[in-house]
């Protein structure tokens, strides 16, 4: 089933909202015990704090950014309180350290996101495998054809037969009346009493 989305949803991805509330930092923010075990494997405060912000960015707009260092301050602010860090501004220097390229492929692969642009493209048929199902089709509907044409057939014979008895029956000449009067003891329209025992000659 196709995956829709308003145009609100797509003007919205990939951006921070312009108001963060503090229920929307509270929710979207908050860094769990195991978070927080993998951030402080960390050792310089610099590298935690870049590690927490991609974290809580992919989590927040669906995607990394390309500068890291490019998140609201009230988002650096809430990460640094759970930290423990004093200096929020440290964010700065992260942009410029090669491990920023690393920690973004450690949470792709710990929280499974994947990358729309390794996914594999989704082609059609090929024009030959798309003329084999053609032609495999043609023969499926051929033979469906003369099956129903077989079925049909002795009904049409039926049909023939009964339109023959039919005709033989409107065309076959109507009996006398003497014969009918003489079947049945009868008299003729001159009166005559007809004797139903016909005596041998």
């Amino acid at each position: 089933m196709p995956v829709t989305a308003d145009r609100g949803s797509l003007a919205s991805y990939a951006r921070f909202p312009a108001e963060l509330d503090r229920d929307w930092l509270g929710r979207v923010c908050h860094l769990s015990e195991a978070d927080l075990a993998v951030i402080r494997r960390r050792t310089d405060p610099v590298t935690q704090l870049g590690y927490a912000a991609q974290l809580v960015t992919v989590r927040a707009i669906g995607t990394f950014q390309s500068d890291p260092a490019a998140v609201p301050e009230p988002v650096v602010a809430a990460i640094a309180r759970q930290l423990g860090i004093d200096e929020p501004g440290a964010l700065a220097a992260y942009r410029a350290m090669p491990a920023r390229w690393r920690h973004a492929a450690e949470i792709r692969d710990r929280c499974g996101y994947r990358d729309f642009a390794t996914q594999p493209v989704q082609r059609g048929p090929s024009p030959s495998s798309l003329a084999r199902a053609l032609a495999g089709l043609g023969r499926v509907i051929k033979r469906c054809m003369c099956s129903d044409t077989a079925t049909i057939r002795p009904t049409a014979a039926r049909s023939t037969t009964c339109s023959a008895a039919v005709n033989d029956a409107t065309h076959s000449p109507a009996p006398s009346s003497a014969a009918s009067a003489a079947s049945s003891g009868g008299t003729t329209r001159s009166g005559r009493k007809i004797s139903s025992t016909v005596s041998a000659s």
